[in-house]
């Protein structure tokens, strides 16, 4: 069997026919000693990431932000390849991959070895229960997770007249109950703000505005469309607030209250652009929706 680095690797699956590649996976199936070595191999859980929509994009964002690291450019882990790591190895398969076996590939032990610059401990210590996380890596954390990132990409929709310190909508409020559902959301309600503005929002006027303005009482979802909305006095609207205004009607005409998912780039949580949400296209199954 050859061995090759789940980082190189990657390149050769996602341009190998699916088919083929997942039938070559389980080739050695009867085999115990080899598909046990399988099952472990970089290939197999790189494999195994990149058709799991949150984790498979998460790896792709790892490999263009850590590239550089990687190819031995640098010498320094930046924020950013800091932040996919976490969120990869916040994923089982992920995970696995920071001790998957390398057989006698030296490309994959010189690539593990560069990563250390990044602190594995550091790394695998922002995904423990028990610890607080910067807010940006609570949300690549979520990304990692085909439902939580597609219930942020709900928030960050609904939720853009909170962010100005406009109102909460019902929309908005019912897309807040539906992520604090989702259990890699968990470090979203505890993180602290890094980045205290970004692209015009900040990250501590977000946190005060949704304490404000959408009054949370730990209700369940049906219960969070009848509460009453915190708005400003209508004549004392500024031309934005008077277009959120429009911006909200137009969503709530949508037929049964029920939206289409934006796939292009939307805002992120904290006003960054999201990079997941336009790296793997959505596969529309039961499994990437998000815990109602």
């Amino acid at each position: 069997m050859s061995y090759c680095h789940w980082t190189s690797c990657l390149y050769d699956i996602l341009n190998s026919p699916k088919v083929d590649l997942v039938a070559q996976s389980w080739s050695t199936e009867d085999d115990d000693t080899n598909a046990d070595s399988n099952l472990e191999s970089c290939r197999f859980l790189s494999l195994k990431c990149s058709y799991r929509g949150g984790c498979g994009a998460t790896l792709r964002s790892y490999l263009l932000e850590c590239n550089d690291l990687i190819q031995n450019k640098t010498e320094i882990c930046s924020e950013s390849c800091k932040y996919t790591l976490i969120g990869l190895t916040s994923t089982p398969e992920g995970k696995s991959m920071l001790d998957c076996d390398c057989g006698t590939d030296e490309e994959c032990f010189n690539s593990r070895y560069r990563l250390e610059i990044c602190s594995k401990d550091s790394v695998l210590y922002a995904n423990r229960q028990d610890t607080v996380v910067s807010c940006t890596e609570a949300k690549w954390i979520c990304m990692s997770d085909s439902e939580c990132s597609k219930a942020l990409e709900y928030y960050n929709i609904f939720c853009k007249s909170m962010f100005r310190g406009n109102k909460c909508t019902n929309r908005c409020r019912n897309s807040i109950n539906i992520l604090k559902k989702q259990n890699k959301a968990a470090k979203l309600e505890t993180c602290f703000c890094d980045n205290d503005e970004i692209l015009g929002y900040k990250c501590s006027d977000i946190k005060r505005n949704m304490k404000e303005l959408c009054l949370f009482e730990d209700t369940d979802v049906s219960s969070s469309f009848g509460g009453e909305e915190q708005e400003t006095n209508p004549q004392e609207k500024t031309n934005e607030e008077h277009i959120d205004d429009e911006e909200d009607k137009k969503l709530e005409e949508k037929d049964g209250g029920e939206t289409d998912v934006v796939s292009a780039t939307t805002e992120s949580i904290f006003g960054e652009e999201d990079l997941i949400s336009n790296v793997i296209p959505d596969e529309s199954s039961d499994h990437d929706k998000p815990k109602n």
